[in-house]
């Protein structure tokens, strides 16, 4: 019996501590003033702004999807050095806010072939039509690094471009339909 009212009398006296605990006020910054012409009581508040690190890449549409330039040479011009414009202009987006970011590009994974055959991305060359990115060039594997410089402060780049592609069609290659692909990264560090 004298247990149970231990037990009893401990569970009320801890239920009255957690009572007092939760009716106790939090105090804030305050200032108690009662002297002086103006009287002036001042508070200070902290604010703290929480911004993740990002980057954002898009090459192409906006729509989620890898767009295809096609480059289609007249059978009178193969092999004659007349450059041949590609069909579609990209529109190119990076946003970042760790600092200067640099692009690259690599074909290693799937080279521009028709069957056995193949022509180099050298062949390839990409113009800024519009904007503010520097493409990196194409060759077979991967490129050189090209630096985009930040827009605002240190940290924050915030560009966009359009970019054309012409094939130089400087040699004559064999007949066929040569499809390839080169990825395109931005790494900021």
């Amino acid at each position: 019996m004298k247990n149970v009212r231990a037990i009893r009398g401990l569970a009320l006296t801890s239920l009255a501590s957690l009572g007092l605990i939760a009716v106790t006020p939090a105090f804030a910054e305050s200032q108690f003033v009662t002297t002086g012409t103006p009287t002036v009581a001042n508070a200070r508040l902290n604010f703290q702004v929480n911004v993740p690190r990002f980057l954002e890449f898009r090459v192409g549409s906006a729509n989620a999807i890898i767009d295809t330039v096609v480059f289609n040479v007249a059978a009178a011009n193969v092999g004659n050095a007349t450059p041949v414009a590609g069909d579609i202009t990209v529109d190119v987006a990076l946003r970042g806010n760790g600092g200067a970011i640099s692009l690259s590009a690599d074909t290693s994974a799937d080279p521009l072939n028709s069957g056995a055959d193949t022509i180099p991305f050298s062949a390839i060359t990409t113009n800024v039509d519009a904007g503010t990115i520097n493409a990196p060039a194409l060759v077979d594997g991967a490129s050189a690094p090209v630096a985009v410089a930040v827009t605002s402060g240190t940290r924050v780049t915030n560009r966009s471009a359009t970019w054309s592609y012409q094939f130089n069609n400087a040699a004559v290659y064999g007949a066929g339909t040569y499809a390839g692909q080169v990825v395109y990264t931005a790494t900021m560090p």
